[in-house]
């Protein structure tokens, strides 16, 4: 797919901004129409263009070779925590972890307790996501379509799904952008959907210098991600102080999209966090998009904060005017930040914040694989993922335990009082890591979430699994989506890059609870290349789903031709597709669940159905099942005699002339030997002379008909000749 972009020109409005009442500046858009559609040749023609360009996709177009070596490291976001100072914590615990067989104690639970959540989660289907293309980590996000279809984003690739498993498009970053002409590589891709638009929002990164920072944003026109999108290319140092953009994270409100990043100097020194905000609807229609600004965004305390995610609604439709943000302190700590934008950009809004105290979250250390020496990054503390719905914002990170094995941290802060309600999630021995999560049921006033995490430890590879935490605060105990393959041996020390986050996305069903998750786990083989991370994308249900067992009744079995049978599906565990065949019949296939069938032509013939879900399929043939037989229509009686003159003594064969096939015949025969008969052609003998009627009455299923005729028989006398005497 290959789209066409601008690069938007700058106007600064340089403003003192307060602690607690930061200021949004704007981005002035260029003064350029709105472009029309072009196709790739014309565009390539036309470099002065200014505005966006949407261009048909090309699935089939062939790739470009590119420069793995170049790129195939994804970016090692810092911290506002120097790295020395992270290392050294990391290196100065590692050796106090308790490490023995590497095989915990199956009684324990991950939860430290007795795994009680009256939710649990099931894997109802999974398939590979993203094909490894030499990035690591693979930076895992997804979004999810109410129609269905699947955006899943990695470093440094894309796929379009349906949730059948089907791929529509898999396509590195460097060839699906490259009509964008940037010189930096893609990396930290972020996909969101947006249910009020009931369209996809992608945000990619591109070069990680300040001579090359650029922001890539991705509007869909429909749900369907094959269809054209419109790109936007920003400059990733808003600020103009000779700074690069990195690790974005997304966020929608009624209106308005959010995009915060940290700012990194060329030395890849922590500076400071910034938030764009754009009105969605100038993006999804591909319009100049210019937008709005927060930077210098600092917490509670007068600090420069680091990671401010936004936070968008938890179910169908959206917050606003305004939108929550949150962050927390990457070294460790006891509190988090609460940020609220006042009203949307175009009104001049503040950034209000607020500290809340919560339980104390660490650094975590790094984690063990199996069967290699190398040590899984955990990174910091930074949060991971969020929602917000009736009054609770919901965020996970990662957290250090007091057995120094990493751990998930889940809080609930109320945005109305400032309380947070925080528990961890894992088991000794395990890293639990990277976590992502979502609302996990359908009543907004239930707090039941999911959260998808990646694990590791010493006796098992890299693995993604998922753990539901019910509305009381239990958790479920997890469930493996794809389990490793293999140990992860990717960079050339001792320290291999794992996550850098985990995606996760509710598909707005009624009164269905479905949510897509995508996330990395070490794969033996993947891409032309051994021991990496490899993606892998898994719809989770909150009730299991077995293939069906194919059954069906047609009614009737036996019927006359062009009569109508219905037959009815008896397939358990809930099929979602059916596949009959009908030989014989009108239609002769059908993919309703009960398909009314006409049969026109007499015989006997077989039906079979096949009925799938998304566990699998089963099909079921009877044999024989429909009998045919021809249109009955009641007779019309007749019949003729071989003689009707006779002589006392002789005998006349009747023959049935009967139309529409009689079954059954009823004959009388006054003045005859017998005087009556149910044989089709009876042969009757007249010993007495005189005339006599003839009565026929011939019948079938579907009636009877009756015929006689009068003085249709004459005996005369027997005589015999004289003898002369």
């Amino acid at each position: 797919m290959k789209f066409q972009s601008f690069t938007l020109l700058y106007l600064w409005i340089i403003l003192a901004l307060p602690v607690q009442a930061q200021v949004v500046r704007k981005i002035q858009p260029p003064n350029a129409p709105n472009a029309p559609h072009f196709s790739n040749a014309q565009h390539k023609s036309m470099e002065a263009l200014r505005g966006p360009v949407a261009m048909t996709p090309n699935p089939s177009k062939e790739k470009k070779n590119w420069d793995v070596m170049l790129s195939q490291h994804g970016v090692s976001h810092g911290s506002d925590v120097p790295k020395t100072v992270l290392d050294s914590i990391k290196s100065n615990l590692a050796p106090q972890k308790r490490l023995s067989d590497g095989k915990s104690d199956p009684s324990l639970s991950e939860n430290g307790g007795a795994e009680n959540s009256v939710v649990d989660p099931y894997v109802t289907l999974d398939f590979k996501g993203n094909t490894y293309n030499g990035w690591t980590p693979t930076d895992n996000s997804v979004a999810v379509s109410d129609d269905g279809y699947i955006v899943s984003v990695v470093n440094s690739s894309l796929m379009f799904a349906t949730d059948d498993g089907t791929v529509l498009l898999e396509e590195s970053f460097d060839s699906y952008l490259d009509f964008l002409n940037l010189t930096g590589s893609y990396f930290d891709p972020r996909v969101i959907y947006d249910p009020i638009e009931d369209k996809f929002i992608m945000v990619v990164l591109s070069g990680n210098s300040p001579s090359n920072s650029n922001v890539v944003i991705g509007f869909s026109t429909t749900s369907d991600p094959t269809d054209t999108w419109w790109f936007y290319v920003y400059d990733g140092d808003p600020t103009n102080t000779n700074k690069w953009f990195d690790f974005p994270s997304i966020g929608v409100s009624a209106t308005e999209i959010f995009i915060s990043g940290n700012l990194f100097t060329s030395n890849d020194v922590f500076d400071q966090v910034v938030i764009y905000e754009f009105e969605k609807a100038r993006g999804f229609a591909g319009q100049n998009l210019g937008g709005w600004f927060w930077d210098d965004v600092r917490d509670a305390d007068g600090n420069r904060d680091f990671t401010v995610v936004p936070i968008s609604f938890g179910f169908d439709g959206a917050i606003g005017p305004g939108i929550f943000f949150i962050s927390s302190n990457s070294g460790g700590g006891n509190e988090v930040m609460m940020y609220y934008t006042t009203d949307i950009g175009a009104n001049n809004p503040t950034l209000e914040v607020f500290s809340a105290s919560t339980a104390q979250y660490d650094v975590p250390i790094n984690g063990y694989q199996l069967g290699s020496s190398d040590e899984i990054m955990t990174n910091d503390c930074r949060i991971q993922s969020g929602y917000w719905a009736n009054g609770i914002l919901h965020f996970v990170l990662n957290t250090a335990h007091t057995d120094l094995y990493t751990r998930i941290y889940y809080g609930r802060l109320n945005t109305d009082n400032l309380t947070v309600d925080a528990r961890r999630f894992g088991l000794t021995e395990y890293e639990y890591a990277f976590p992502s999560v979502i609302p996990f049921t359908t009543d907004e006033t239930d707090q039941t979430a999911l959260i998808a995490f990646l694990r590791t430890g010493s006796a098992i590879y890299p693995q993604f699994r998922v753990v539901t935490c019910d509305n009381a605060g239990a958790f479920s105990g997890s469930v493996l989506v794809k389990g490793g393959e293999d140990y992860v041996d990717f960079s050339f020390d001792s320290q291999e890059r794992w996550g850098d986050y985990s995606g996760i996305s509710r598909r707005h069903l009624n009164n269905e609870v479905e949510v897509w998750v995508a996330g990395s786990y070490g794969a033996f083989f993947d891409g032309g290349d051994f021991n990496i991370l490899s993606t892998w994308v898994a719809r989770i249900s909150d009730e299991d789903i077995a293939a069906p067992v194919a059954n069906f009744v047609g009614n009737p079995t036996t019927v006359t031709a062009g009569q109508l049978v219905l037959f009815t599906d008896l397939s358990t565990n809930t099929p979602t597709t059916w596949a009959w065949s009908f030989p014989g019949g009108s239609p002769t296939t059908s993919v309703v669940k009960d398909p009314a069938i006409i049969y026109n032509t007499p015989g006997t013939y077989n039906v079979s159905l096949t009925a799938s879900n998304s566990a699998g399929s089963d099909g079921e043939t009877k044999t024989a099942y429909i009998t045919v037989n021809p249109l009955v229509i009641a007779p019309v009686a007749n019949f003729s005699a071989n003689q009707t003159v006779i002589t006392a003594g002789q005998s006349v064969q009747f023959t049935d002339l009967s139309t529409n096939t009689p079954t059954a015949w009823a004959w009388s025969f006054p003045g005859g030997t017998p005087v009556s008969s149910s044989v089709k052609n009876p042969l009757i003998t007249y010993n007495t002379p005189g005339t006599y009627n003839v009565s026929l009455t011939a019948s079938n299923s579907a009636g009877s008909d009756g015929e006689t005729k009068i003085a249709y028989i004459t005996v005369n006398p027997n005589v015999i000749a004289p003898v002369a005497n």
